[in-house]
């Protein structure tokens, strides 16, 4: 019974990607590079675009970034660009040289994605023109950035910008961490970009759950930051629904456990 369980439940899920994969020809998959969702409940509207292009100009320096009228997200000048995260810009020309097609879709408010979420991902073939490529979603959560509480420069090091960079690292086959006190690969890649802009480092990839006094649930990411002496101080951000200042938080919580939840 579990085996034609199974092989229904098999069935199903095959038949709902041939589905999904025929309704992409239907549609005409655009050209690879980075697209915003244009229709639907998760599409990238104003405020999504607004929001990604301003963080994405401070990470990089490209003050260019930009989406075109049918949708595309790029850098229409590219050699043109003010400080900003040298490694950043060679992650992202690495992603525009592939045959990849990534959508943006706002999840803003959403349960089930935390800042940012890269769908597993389909591939793409299209017999007639040879065409062949992965269909990536990179789902960003803008509503979660804003319940953030940390000193300024701890919260300029983990804004939309620097979610997305590590979204499309998956894309490109980095992983995340496997063990408390390790980053990751995609977050050693962001990292080496926050040292690029002087800020601080993200020391672990998991959270840590807190159940605060006034609060039901809450989660604090470590990060280090190097002090004018040289010192390595560490530093925590904040993640807590409804908490409207860093010092509504108390000094001590009744418990803390790891969460595995992707950031």
């Amino acid at each position: 019974m579990q085996y034609y369980l199974r092989a229904i439940t098999l069935v199903i899920v095959m038949s709902y990607l041939c589905l999904e994969v025929s309704a992409m020809k239907q549609e005409s998959l655009p050209p690879a590079g980075l697209w915003r969702q244009a229709t639907g409940k998760h599409a990238c509207q104003q405020d999504c675009q607004q929001r990604l292009v301003q963080d994405l100009a401070r990470l990089t320096g490209w003050q260019s970034w930009q989406f075109t009228e049918a949708g595309q997200l790029i850098v229409s000048e590219p050699s043109l660009f003010v400080e900003g995260s040298a490694t950043a810009r060679q992650w992202f020309e690495q992603v525009w040289q592939r045959p990849d097609v990534f959508f943006i879709e706002d999840h803003s408010g959403s349960n089930a994605v935390n800042f940012g979420q890269l769908n597993e991902g389909l591939t793409y073939s299209d017999d007639q023109t040879g065409r062949r490529c992965s269909v990536w979603r990179v789902r960003l959560d803008f509503e979660d950035f804003r319940k953030l509480q940390a000193p300024r420069v701890v919260k300029a090091t983990f804004d939309a910008g620097f979610t997305f960079l590590h979204e499309l690292l998956h894309g490109l086959g980095y992983r995340d961490a496997h063990s408390f006190d390790d980053v990751g690969q995609c977050e050693a890649v962001v990292n080496d970009a926050r040292r690029e802009l002087g800020l601080p480092v993200r020391a672990r990839y998991f959270a840590e759950t807190l159940t605060p006094m006034r609060y039901a649930l809450a989660a604090r990411l470590l990060f280090h930051r190097v002090t004018p002496q040289g010192k390595t101080r560490n530093e925590w951000l904040f993640f807590i629904p409804g908490c409207e200042t860093i010092s509504d938080l108390p000094t001590e919580t009744t418990a803390a456990v790891t969460t595995r939840r992707r950031q």
